[in-house]
């Protein structure tokens, strides 16, 4: 897929089964219809993350993600 691509790292908050489930099902309500895809790759360190699409779209993810009032520690 061509497109707009970001990646970013974070400071995982939790590493359990129940908190990368709600991260996932989270992104399956937030995404579709939007052109985007992307990969997470879990760590009990970290979370790097891959989007991938429309630039807009892209964008708008992102700022939704750095507005997230979860205890994120951004790279």
């Amino acid at each position: 897929m061509s497109g707009y691509r970001a990646i970013y790292t974070s400071r995982p908050f939790g590493f359990d089964a129940k908190t990368l489930n709600s991260i996932l099902g989270h992104a399956l309500r937030v995404i579709p219809g939007r052109g985007i895809t992307g990969a997470l790759i879990c760590r009990e360190d970290m979370y790097l993350q891959l989007l991938e699409g429309p630039q807009d779209a892209v964008r708008q993810a992102l700022e939704r993600i750095r507005r997230d009032p979860g205890d994120w520690s951004r790279n």
